[in-house]
């Protein structure tokens, strides 16, 4: 049976997909950058306590998310830093491209909020 995302993640995250933006060669200052802003979100950003950067499937990084704000119109960034060790530890590198359908457009996923 096929796992669902909610049981690998099992903290209240939003996935970013950055495929657009992200290059291999970015700092973890420019990944932050990346990741943080500015976004259409909805009510369930302020049950998230980390955030995710995905690049083609790929969890490339993981940030702590401490508070949001508005970003223009509609729009939301957060404030955060590096999550702790053992959340990176878990994450980084796993890839969760099987969780995104084929053609799947939006580039936010809510897991467990």
């Amino acid at each position: 049976m096929k796992k669902k995302l909610e049981e690998i993640i099992k903290e209240p995250s939003i996935i970013f997909r950055v495929n657009q933006t992200y290059k291999p060669d970015m700092t973890t200052e420019e990944i932050y950058e990346i990741t943080r802003k500015s976004w259409v979100l909805g009510k369930r950003k302020f049950d998230a306590q980390y955030a995710f950067t995905v690049y083609r499937g790929n969890i490339e990084e993981v940030f702590k998310i401490n508070s949001w704000n508005k970003a223009g119109d509609n729009r939301w960034e957060f404030e955060g830093e590096v999550a702790e060790k053992e959340v990176r530890n878990k994450y980084i590198d796993l890839s969760i491209k099987n969780f995104f359908k084929k053609g799947e457009a939006t580039p936010i996923k809510y897991v467990n909020c």
